[in-house]
């Protein structure tokens, strides 16, 4: 369905299938024989936080490290890593 900016601002459901569908695709792409869970979530959430450059750094506690108020690359997947396997 399309929406105009304001409508898709206002529409959490929206927001929310836009997010899961956005994910899964990351999680899926970051899926691999052998690789745990863990690290697929945590690689999926580098690429959200960071790009797709940043995967590479998904357990790196320097990466991002200098940036004032927001956690590292370690810090931040490992949090969604949390939030998912609960």
């Amino acid at each position: 369905k399309e929406m105009s900016y304001t409508q898709f601002r206002y529409n959490r459901l929206a927001q929310e299938k836009l997010l899961n569908a956005m994910f899964a695709e990351m999680f899926e792409r970051h899926s691999a024989p052998g690789r745990s869970e863990e690290e697929t979530v945590r690689r999926a959430a580098a690429e959200w936080y960071g790009g797709a450059g940043a995967v590479k750094h998904w357990n790196n506690p320097g990466y991002h490290a200098n940036v004032p108020n927001e956690p590292n690359m370690a810090e931040y997947t490992s949090s969604i890593w949390r939030k998912y396997s609960r």
